[in-house]
């Protein structure tokens, strides 16, 4: 299992929409990772806000999320042979 973490900053303080930004940031991620795992949405965890201000004043609302993902199932378990090592030659029968 892995874990992935994810950061947003918004303007106002607005728990949903904060929830729907750190998914997609996660989607991306885990794409980028081509680890094959399989996310748990149900287990997605986003943080109480955090609020900050920039170098300007301004107040910012900060979360953090984090989802594990599965290990990807074993080719023989998804119904794909394993793959052969080079050279090897199949057995006649």
């Amino acid at each position: 299992m892995a874990t992935h973490w994810a950061v947003t900053a918004l303007r106002r303080r607005h728990g949903r929409r904060a929830a729907g930004a750190l998914r997609d940031q996660l989607d991306r991620c885990l794409a980028d990772a081509g680890d094959g795992g399989e996310p748990d949405w149900a287990g997605l965890l986003v943080s109480a806000p955090r609020r900050e201000r920039d170098t300007r004043g301004r107040v910012w609302w900060c979360y953090e999320a984090s989802v594990t993902t599965s290990p990807p199932p074993a080719p023989e378990a998804a119904g794909t042979p394993a793959p052969r090592a080079a050279g090897a030659v199949p057995a006649a029968g």
